[in-house]
């Protein structure tokens, strides 16, 4: 079973026990898109993070999370986060 169809699994139960978590998810991007994204980025990610924002590109919103407790950025906002996290005063984790 790959991780497209076990994100399904998990968004038709999230659907029925959370819909507005559901409905929040944004339409997945196309691979050249999510290149595009993490081009400026100085590593490189696995074949699952592909899948995961082709599948859905994050969340819509903060307060309906669809990981609990961890939140789903849409892949420009979470590029963003990185560069200024890296940037700021937690670079030292980072870096």
């Amino acid at each position: 079973m790959g991780i497209q169809q076990l994100l399904e699994e998990i968004y038709t139960i999230v659907s029925e026990i959370m819909p507005e978590t559901a409905n929040s998810l944004q339409t997945g991007l196309s691979r050249d898109a999510i290149k595009a994204i993490i081009e400026p980025l100085p590593f490189d990610l696995p074949e699952d993070f592909y899948k995961l924002y082709e599948w859905r590109n994050g969340s819509n919103t903060f307060e309906d999370n669809f990981f609990p407790y961890h939140t789903f950025l849409p892949l420009e906002n979470a590029v963003n986060s990185y560069f200024e996290l890296r940037e700021g005063e937690f670079a030292k984790w980072i870096n």
